[in-house]
């Protein structure tokens, strides 16, 4: 695919990604959402002509296309070193033309640092300084096995579960947008000038001000957003073509089903945020969820030499406080009919069932 190759220059001039920015085109939305979700090595690139694309479509609440590309080509004759360029026509660009190299001031490097220049409007006609202000985006990640607190921008917390991450940018003067992988708890500073929006997977969730957990783990057949204070609008992402829309109240929760699309909205269930307090709650649980939770809760592996995860039948409702492994372990034994070995020194657990 030719954009896993561009930089920030190509995705400048591309139409395609032009058109996706400025909201023109359905379909490239959803091509777009799409090829972001396969995480490619240039991601960053694109992230930084994006947000340079939206501040030139911010500057007027209303530009039309002609002032859109008439913006857009001061701001590249002044990067490029040359105010008298030939001005391009952000529509009517030949794919088949190669695209057009501008200044390498565009260029950046450091796999290591991601740094995401953000460039405000040059404003040519009154001859003023261009106000440049670098964006980085940060990515937080705990490990299986822990928990951690942080505290965005803005002032807003977020607690994060184990084997979660959570990505954000270093201010939230434009947007407060984070992406989440796994689960959180957030607290959010109220302002209601610039909602609080969490991008988890397929669907998004928008707040003002209010606290909220969002479970959005891999392995889980649903995405899942569970409401204590405020209110939470929750809706399907750009790339999601299944449209839904549920404002969710206090102790209300929904859950939504990747597979279909399909989504529920119900009574809280306060287990569901049981971790965020360190307790360990199960509730109709069979051994396989049991199972995935404490390898995620204490980062361990389960191994299972004579495949006898596969005969444990029944449903376990237990429930254990800031325990130890051991302790958890103790305490299924008996209802499940198990014998087990922690190997401390490979973080592993062997189970065998017992006759």
């Amino acid at each position: 695919m030719k954009y896993n190759n561009y930089d920030i220059e190509d995705f400048l001039i591309d139409p395609d990604f032009i058109d996706w920015v400025k909201g023109d085109s359905g379909e490239k939305n959803a091509f777009f959402q799409n090829w972001m979700l396969t995480e490619p090595e240039n991601k960053a690139a694109a992230l930084t002509a994006r947000e340079i694309l939206l501040n030139l479509k911010r500057d007027k609440l209303d530009p039309t296309p002609e002032e859109f590309d008439e913006s857009l080509n001061k701001i590249l004759r002044y990067r490029s070193g040359d105010e008298k360029k030939t001005e391009v026509n952000f529509r009517t660009i030949d794919y088949n033309e190669p695209p057009l190299k501008l200044s390498t001031v565009f260029k950046w490097a450091g796999s290591i640092a991601l740094l995401l220049g953000l460039f405000w409007l040059y404003k040519f006609e009154t001859k003023e300084k261009v106000i440049v202000e670098e964006v980085t985006y940060t990515t937080k990640s705990t490990p299986l096995g822990q928990k951690s607190n942080i505290k965005l921008p803005d002032g807003s917390k977020v607690k994060l579960n184990s084997g979660s991450s959570i990505t954000f940018p270093s201010n939230f003067i434009k947007n407060r947008e984070v992406q989440l992988k796994g689960e959180a708890f957030f607290e959010v500073e109220k302002n209601e000038d610039v909602p609080f929006r969490v991008i988890a997977e397929e669907i998004e969730v928008k707040v003002v001000g209010t606290s909220f957990n969002v479970q959005s783990i891999d392995t889980e057949e649903t995405v899942e957003v569970t409401v204590v204070t405020g209110k939470v609008m929750t809706y399907n992402n750009e790339h999601n073509s299944n449209e839904f829309e549920a404002l969710l109240s206090p102790n209300e929760m929904i859950s939504y089903e990747k597979k279909t699309g399909g989504y529920s909205k119900k009574k809280a269930e306060a287990f569901k945020l049981a971790w965020k307090d360190d307790v360990l709650y199960f509730k109709d649980a069979d051994f396989l969820q049991i199972v995935d939770q404490l390898e995620r809760w204490y980062g361990v592996e389960f191994i299972f030499p004579n495949k006898d995860h596969m005969r444990m039948p029944g449903k376990i409702n237990a429930t254990f406080v800031n325990e130890p492994l051991k302790e958890v372990l103790e305490g299924l034994k008996f209802s499940m009919k198990i014998e087990y070995t922690i190997d401390k020194k490979n973080d592993k657990v062997i189970v065998k069932k017992v006759n």
